[in-house]
C-alpha cells in the first residue's frame, strides 16, 4: 500500500507558498523608511574636490578619496596616478571640509608600475621574460 499525501493537506500547502510570495512581494515594493544618519547631503558644486591636473604625480587621475578630521582640519588622502602609470599617495587640507589645498609632491609614491603600463613597457622590449623573446605575433620563442 502506498503512503498518499491527502490533497487537503497539497492544497493548504499550494495556499501557504501563495501567500507567502504575495507578502514577500507586498513587503518588497512597500516604501522603505531611511534618513542618513548624518541628515541630507547635499552636492555644493559640479566640481570635484580632488581632479587630476598638471603634468606630475597626478596628471592622469585621482581616485578613492578619503578624508578624516584631525586637530580641526580636515585631511584629505587620495591614490594619484601619472602618465606612467605610477601611482602614489595625495595629500591636501582643509579648514571648511570644501576647499582644499595639495600638496605639490605626493607623501607616497609606489614602486610598481601599474599592470597595464608594465605590459606597454614589456610589448615596447618585445620580452614578456628575461629568457623569453617574443616575435611580431607575440608568440614566445627561446
Amino acid at each position: 500500500m502506498k503512503n498518499r499525501i491527502p490533497r487537503s493537506a497539497i492544497r493548504a500547502a499550494c495556499a501557504f507558498a501563495i501567500v507567502a510570495l504575495i507578502a514577500i512581494v507586498l513587503i518588497a515594493i512597500a516604501p522603505i523608511s531611511f534618513s542618513p544618519p548624518f541628515g541630507t547631503w547635499t552636492r555644493l558644486s559640479a566640481d570635484p574636490i580632488v581632479s587630476p591636473q598638471g603634468d606630475k604625480f597626478e596628471s592622469a587621475g585621482t581616485f578613492n578619496p578619503s578624508v578624516v578630521k584631525q586637530d580641526g582640519k580636515f585631511v584629505l588622502l587620495y591614490r594619484a596616478q601619472d602618465r606612467n602609470g605610477t601611482s602614489s599617495l595625495g595629500y591636501a587640507a582643509s579648514d571648511d571640509g570644501v576647499h582644499f589645498t595639495r600638496r605639490p609632491e605626493p607623501v607616497l609614491i609606489s614602486e610598481a608600475r601599474h599592470i597595464l603600463s608594465w605590459l606597454r613597457h614589456q610589448r615596447r622590449r618585445r620580452a614578456f621574460h628575461p629568457t623569453a623573446r617574443t616575435g611580431p605575433d607575440f608568440r614566445s620563442t627561446l
